[in-house]
């Protein structure tokens, strides 16, 4: 048995249509394309459970590269701030809530470290993860952690108390 639907075709379509209906069969044409549509959606729900596997494992991979760019940060921030002295450690230190990672990195950056990341000569593979807009994002949270940590050891062995 066969179930009728109706389909609605945009009005130059549809003119087009006449002009050949002799030659169409349009419920055999729309049957066809419609076979094929539920055919592929079924393909398509028989790797529902696999996508769902790759994007874990992408997502895993994606993290795991985005540790690393936080890592390299931490370093760079590290180094950088042991090339600082007390008032421009501090400034930073003081505008660590007003000013985004990226900025305190620009304001607290030695040249080598500024010569990195306008050329993008980051140890961790940038070019592939470019597309991730959050990577350099990563990075710079790693830097600001990496020199605010040395901060807080100085200031530790400085007995500052307010630096937390």
């Amino acid at each position: 048995m066969s179930q009728r639907i109706n389909i609605s075709v945009p009005d130059e379509l549809y003119e087009k249509i006449q002009a050949f209906k002799d030659r169409l069969n349009i419920s055999k044409l729309c049957q066809n394309a419609i076979l094929r549509a539920v055919k592929l959606e079924e393909l398509r729900d028989q790797t529902g459970g696999e996508i769902d596997k790759l994007a874990v494992s992408f997502n895993k991979e994606r993290e795991e590269y985005g540790q690393k760019f936080r890592e390299e940060g931490f370093k760079d921030g590290t180094r950088d701030a042991f090339s600082c002295d007390f008032q421009w450690m501090y400034t930073i230190w003081t505008h660590r809530d007003a000013e985004t990672p990226e900025e305190l990195c620009e304001m607290g950056a030695t040249k080598e470290t500024t010569e990195k990341i306008e050329n993008e000569k980051l140890e961790t593979d940038l070019d592939f993860f470019i597309c991730f807009d959050h990577v350099k994002d990563l990075y710079f949270k790693g830097w600001l952690e990496g020199f605010l940590d040395v901060w807080d050891r100085v200031a530790q062995k400085m007995s500052i108390e307010d630096h937390l």
